[in-house]
């Protein structure tokens, strides 16, 4: 069955009420009955409650829409991000795999750190900076033996479903982060920072 587009309805009710209150006012000039204006009345009444109804609901609607909207323009921004530190993390991580020396992983996050400092500012969050340094200290970090295929694959895994979270919901991506940061932890968890990593 086809919905009825809400401002149908509210046009719907409106005309409505234009129509039970021109009865009721003719009833009433023409003096007609009681019963036949207290009817009139009536659907005046219930018109009008419709259309307040109608306009309610399509005000909670504009208001879901805005809400929806600025969650949509959030997730834009944070996306690119999200995008340079998968790739940071999965160059890294191949690069650790491979035997390459310090210098070397060291090297690669210079190279990346210009453009994605860059892609914080762009991202407009508060945790992008915290989010950073968390994705970068992981895949410095996190143990990974040479001749762990499987092990590699985990890990680029986890961090690029952390990167998806965050662009969907930063605070849900925190939350699992700071429940299970996954790196040798350097420092107290701060009591006045819900989103303190306790990583170098």
């Amino acid at each position: 069955m086809e919905t009825v587009p809400l401002w149908l309805q509210i046009v719907v009710a409106i005309a409505t009420i234009a129509a039970a209150l021109t009865a009721l006012v003719a009833a009433v000039n023409s003096g007609a009955s009681s019963r036949a204006a207290v009817a009139a009345q009536a659907d005046a009444n219930a018109a009008w409650k419709k259309s307040a109804e109608a306009l309610d609901e399509a005000n909670g609607l504009t208001r879901m829409n805005h809400r929806e909207m600025a969650a949509e323009r959030g997730r834009l921004r944070r996306a690119p991000l999200a995008a340079a530190l998968t790739s940071f993390a999965d160059s890294v991580l191949w690069a650790r795999f491979r035997g390459e020396s310090d210098t070397k992983v060291a090297q690669i996050r210079r190279d990346a750190s210009s453009a994605i400092g860059a892609l914080q500012t762009n991202a407009d969050e508060p945790t992008s900076q915290k989010f950073t340094r968390w994705v970068m200290v992981y895949a410095m970090k996190v143990p990974l033996e040479g001749d762990d295929a499987e092990g590699l694959l985990r890990l680029s895994n986890l961090l690029s479903a952390r990167e998806r979270e965050w662009v969907a919901d930063p605070a849900v991506a925190l939350a699992a982060i700071r429940a299970e940061p996954g790196v040798v932890l350097d420092s107290d968890i701060s009591p006045d920072d819900p989103y303190d990593f306790r990583v170098s």
